[in-house]
């Protein structure tokens, strides 16, 4: 299955004040050879994200200090994890909370008890869909970038040929006035011919 081997190289950040809880999925994980961090409070979890970008949070909602909610208020803010997914715990209780925690930006929720195939399939599908998002955002970076690129590259080359060619047109034009002096019939088919190419040519720049 191609989203599981894509989960195994995958970091996952779990914290829940309840240590049960947290041991059991940590158990979960390293059942399924996923890797993680496990964190006693969503303050720890918070100042590890300075230095370590998780593909998936698996947190509860309410606890003591920063509950989840307020976590992912915070995750949110900040640029480069914004899209990072949110998996919360939660009793059946909590629907209020729920509601709140998908108002800061929550991406889905198991209802505890925490079952081994619900928590691995909804990894699975996270982490998959999280993946494909920063694909597509890369993919999109890097066609700018190389859009970017062709514009300013364009614009020089269009700069550097539109000189050289106001010049022959110039003088050309200049041949064709006879000011020079007189042309005789074959000159002043080929002084035509310059005049017609360069203005062509001009043309086709103003175009580019």
């Amino acid at each position: 299955n191609i989203e599981e081997v894509e989960t195994l190289r995958s970091r996952i950040f779990v914290f829940d004040d309840d240590q049960l809880v947290r041991r059991l999925v940590e158990k979960i994980l390293e059942r399924n050879s996923i890797d993680f961090d496990g964190f006693p409070s969503a303050e720890a979890a918070l100042e590890h994200l300075e230095e370590h970008t998780p593909d998936l949070i698996l947190s509860d909602i309410m606890m003591p200090g920063m509950d989840g909610i307020e976590f992912c208020s915070r995750l949110r803010a900040r640029a480069h994890l914004e899209e990072v997914p949110v998996i919360f715990f939660t009793g059946l209780a909590d629907m209020t909370a729920l509601s709140r925690a998908y108002e800061a930006g929550g991406s889905d929720y198991i209802v505890k008890p925490l079952r081994q195939v619900e928590l691995i399939s909804r990894i699975h599908h996270h982490i998959a869909d999280y993946r494909r998002k920063q694909e597509a955002k890369n993919s999109i970076n890097r066609l700018n970038m190389q859009n970017e690129s062709k514009t300013k590259f364009l614009g020089v080359a269009s700069h550097d040929l539109r000189n050289p060619l106001v010049s022959i047109r110039g003088i050309s034009q200049y041949l064709k006035s006879e000011k020079f002096g007189p042309l005789n019939e074959e000159q002043r088919e080929l002084v035509k011919t310059i005049v017609d190419a360069s203005e062509s040519m001009l043309s086709l720049v103003e175009d580019l």
